[in-house]
C-alpha cells in the first residue's frame, strides 16, 4: 500500500516496507529546470553538451490526496506527482504547469549495500552502482579506426562513449528485491554514486516512473519482463542449427557451405547480404533467385533497415512526397555510411511506415524468406524535422521502437514461422523483436566478455532472448575469438555467424563451426523448455546465477559465467587461447558436461581447449540425460 508519512518540513513516501522518496525543504526530492541542449552527430555517434541550464529546486509542497491505493502531491503549482499502486507496482506520473520545463531530476532512496544491474546491452561492468549511466541510443562501430580519428573522437567528444549501445532499457534492477523503471524517450541519466540514493535526471518530465518489489530475484525479473513485455517466441526451428550470413551472390552458396556440410555442420538457415529491402518499384529487393541456397533444406533470411540510399531511383520520389526525415531548411536529412550518403524515412509519417511495411512483405514474406535482420534504428539525428511535428530530441532513443514495430506488423502476414532480429532497441521494444544481438567488438569494445556481460545486462533488463553475433574467420592472434564466439553460442537461444563467403574460410572454422552448431542442435529439446519458461515466467535465456543462488554474494561480480536456463553453467576463459577456465559453481550439485566429473560448489578449473568449454549442468536436472548424450554423440573438432 501507499503511505505518506509527515516527516520534519516534509514528508516520505512508503511503498510496502520500503523507503522511496524523502522530501524536505532542505533537501527536496525533486528539481525542475531550463535548458538549451546542442547535439552533433557524426554517422552513428553523438556529442551531447549542455549549455546555458540550470535546476530549480521544488520545495514547497501540499499533499491533495493520500489514500492506500491513490495519492497526490502537488509542488509549488508547477508539478503534480500522482501516486497509484497498480497489479503490485508503484506507479509516478507527472502534470507539468509549465510547457517550457526541459529538466527533470528526481532523487530516489536507494539500500546503501545494493548491487544495481540492467540499463539494456551494456557491455561494461555488470553492477552499476557507484557509477552514471546514460541513455541516448547509438551504433557503436565494429571497425578499428585509426590513431588519427581515435585522437580527433577523443578531442571532440564523439563516442562511442563506454556505456553507449544500439539498445539501452532505462531501467534498473537491483540486488535488494526492486526495479525501477524510467518512462522516457529523451536523454536520462542514472546518477548511483551516493549510497543510499539515486538520481533520475531526464531532458523531459517522465511520462511515469515505475517501481515494482518482489521478494525474491527470480519473480523481480519476471515482474519487471511482464511490465516491460514479453517478447514473441522464436519458432522452433531456430534452434535446428547455425544461422549463417552469406556475403556473395545467392547462386554461390551452394559451393561456398560444401565445406561446412562435409564437416557434418548443422545448419538452420541463410542469412543472404545480397536480399536486402529496396524500395525501387522495379528490380526490387536484389537478385531474384536464391537457389543456391535452397538445394539444401535451409530457410532464407534477408536484411533491411530504414534507409534510402541517395543514389536509389526511388530517393526523388521519396523525398517529393515528404516521406523522408528532413533538416530545418526542409531538405531531407542526408547522413554518411560504411555505403555511401543515406537518407531516413520518416517513422512518424504514416505513409512512410505503410510504405516500408508494403516492402518488407514484397521483398521477403511474399517471396518466400522466413524473416529478417532489422538494422539501423539509431540514427536520427536531434534536429532533424518531423511529419509528426514531435521534437527529434524526443524521439530519437524511441526510433528502435517504431522500426521494430513495424517490422512486426510486417511479418504478420508470415505467421508464428517467421523472425526478425535487431541490434537496436528501447524500452518497449521487446514486444516485438524475436531475439536482440550484440556484437564482440574487438579492441576497445571489449571482445567476447563485453559481448556476453551486454547479453547478460539484458537478460536483466526484461529481454528473454539475447545472442552474440559471432564473426567471420580471422587469422593471426585473434583467429581464436569467433570460435570462442562460436562456443557460447551452443548454449544460447540463437547460433547466428556473420561474414561467410567474403574469402575461403581456415579449415580450423570449419570444423568448429561444424561441432559446436551440432551441439546446439543436439540440445534442441532444452532450447524448447528455456523460451518456454522464459514465455510462462519471463526468466531470460541467458541469466546472472544470481537470479537462482541469491545467497552466494561471490557470483554477484562474476562477469564470465552464466546459467543458460536452469541447468546449465558455461563459463569464459579469461584469454581466447587459455586451455584452462577458473570460474566460481554455486552451491549446488554439477557435472562437467565433456568429462563427467562431479563437482560441489565453490571455486573449480577444468580444462577448456577450442572446442571444449567450461560447461556444467546441474545433477539433478531432469534435461541430465540429454546433456549427458550431447557429450557421448557430438564429434570431435
Amino acid at each position: 500500500m501507499i503511505n505518506i508519512e509527515a516527516a520534519r518540513d516534509g514528508f516520505v513516501l512508503n511503498f510496502g516496507d520500503r523507503k522511496i522518496l524523502a522530501h524536505s525543504r532542505r533537501a527536496p526530492c525533486i528539481e525542475i529546470g531550463w535548458a538549451e541542449r546542442r547535439y552533433r552527430q557524426r554517422g552513428g555517434a553523438f556529442k551531447l553538451a549542455r549549455a546555458r541550464g540550470f535546476f530549480r529546486p521544488l520545495r514547497a509542497f501540499k499533499v491533495a490526496e493520500n489514500g492506500p491505493d491513490f495519492a497526490a502531491i502537488d509542488f509549488e503549482g508547477l508539478l503534480r506527482m500522482a501516486i497509484r499502486l497498480e497489479g503490485g507496482r508503484l506507479r509516478l506520473s507527472f502534470a507539468r504547469f509549465d510547457a517550457g520545463v526541459e529538466l527533470f531530476r528526481l532523487r530516489l532512496q536507494a539500500p546503501a549495500d545494493e548491487r544495481v544491474f540492467a540499463g539494456g546491452a551494456r557491455g561494461g561492468s555488470l553492477d552499476l552502482k557507484r557509477g552514471t549511466q546514460g541513455f541516448w541510443v547509438e551504433h557503436r562501430a565494429t571497425g578499428r579506426p585509426g590513431v588519427l580519428t581515435r585522437r580527433l573522437d577523443r578531442f571532440f567528444g564523439y563516442g562511442p562513449h563506454p556505456d553507449s549501445a544500439s539498445c539501452l532499457i532505462p531501467a534498473l534492477f537491483s540486488s535488494q528485491g526492486y526495479y525501477l523503471v524510467v518512462d522516457a524517450s529523451t536523454e536520462i541519466l542514472f546518477d548511483l554514486r551516493r549510497r543510499t540514493q539515486t538520481l533520475v535526471e531526464a531532458w523531459s518530465v517522465p511520462r511515469e516512473i515505475i517501481v515494482g518489489a518482489k521478494s525474491d530475484a527470480a519473480s523481480l525479473i519476471g515482474d519487471l519482463s511482464a511490465t516491460l513485455g514479453r517478447q514473441p517466441a522464436a519458432p522452433a526451428w531456430v534452434f535446428d542449427g547455425a544461422i549463417v550470413g552469406f556475403e556473395g551472390a545467392a547462386a554461390a552458396t551452394e559451393a561456398a557451405l560444401e565445406p561446412f556440410y562435409a564437416r557434418g555442420a548443422k545448419l538452420a538457415a541463410l542469412v543472404l547480404a545480397s536480399e536486402r529491402l529496396d524500395v525501387a518499384e522495379e528490380g526490387a529487393c536484389g537478385s531474384s533467385s536464391a537457389s543456391g541456397g535452397r538445394a539444401r533444406p535451409l530457410r532464407l533470411l534477408g536484411r533491411a533497415d530504414p534507409y534510402l540510399a541517395t543514389s536509389s531511383p526511388a530517393f526523388a520520389d521519396a523525398a517529393a512526397a515528404g516521406l523522408l526525415v528532413r533538416k530545418a531548411s526542409g531538405e531531407p536529412y542526408i547522413l554518411a555510411s560504411a555505403t555511401g550518403p543515406i537518407a531516413l524515412f520518416d517513422l512518424s509519417q504514416p505513409a512512410a511506415v505503410s510504405l516500408l511495411k508494403s516492402r518488407l512483405v514484397e521483398c521477403f514474406t511474399d517471396r518466400g524468406f522466413s524473416g529478417w535482420l532489422a538494422e539501423g534504428g539509431e540514427l536520427l539525428p536531434a534536429d532533424a524535422l518531423l511529419a509528426s511535428g514531435e521534437d527529434a530530441r524526443a524521439v530519437h532513443n524511441r526510433w528502435p521502437l517504431l522500426w521494430a514495430r513495424l517490422c512486426r506488423e510486417a511479418l504478420a502476414p508470415a505467421g508464428a514461422d517467421a523472425v526478425f532480429f535487431m541490434r537496436s532497441g528501447w524500452l518497449g521494444s521487446a514486444r516485438y523483436a524475436t531475439s536482440l544481438w550484440v556484437e564482440a567488438l574487438p579492441g576497445r569494445g571489449g571482445g567476447l566478455a563485453a559481448a556476453l556481460r551486454a547479453c547478460l545486462s539484458l537478460g536483466l533488463s526484461g529481454f528473454g532472448s539475447a545472442h552474440v553475433e559471432i564473426g567471420p574467420p580471422r587469422r593471426g592472434k585473434a583467429a581464436l575469438e569467433p570460435l570462442r564466439a562460436m562456443e557460447v553460442a551452443a548454449f544460447s537461444p540463437l547460433f547466428r555467424v556473420r561474414g561467410l563467403g567474403a574469402a575461403p574460410p581456415h579449415p580450423d572454422y570449419v570444423a568448429h563451426l561444424a561441432r559446436m552448431s551440432e551441439v546446439f542442435s543436439a540440445l534442441k529439446p532444452y532450447h524448447l523448455a528455456v523460451a518456454a519458461e522464459y514465455d510462462r515466467e519471463g526468466l531470460p535465456s541467458m541469466r546472472h546465477p544470481y537470479l537462482h543462488y541469491e545467497d552466494e554474494p561471490g557470483l554477484l561480480v562474476c562477469g564470465r559465467q552464466y546459467l543458460y536456463g536452469r541447468d546449465l553453467l558455461v563459463a569464459l576463459p579469461v584469454r581466447a587461447e587459455a586451455d584452462c577456465t577458473e570460474l566460481l559453481l554455486p552451491q549446488d550439485e554439477w557435472v562437467h558436461l565433456w568429462s563427467s566429473r562431479r563437482f560441489r560448489g565453490g571455486p573449480v578449473a577444468v580444462e577448456s581447449g577450442p572446442g571444449f568449454p567450461a560447461v556444467f549442468y546441474r545433477t539433478n536436472s531432469p534435461f541430465a540425460s540429454l546433456f549427458d548424450a550431447v557429450r557421448r554423440t557430438t564429434r570431435k573438432v
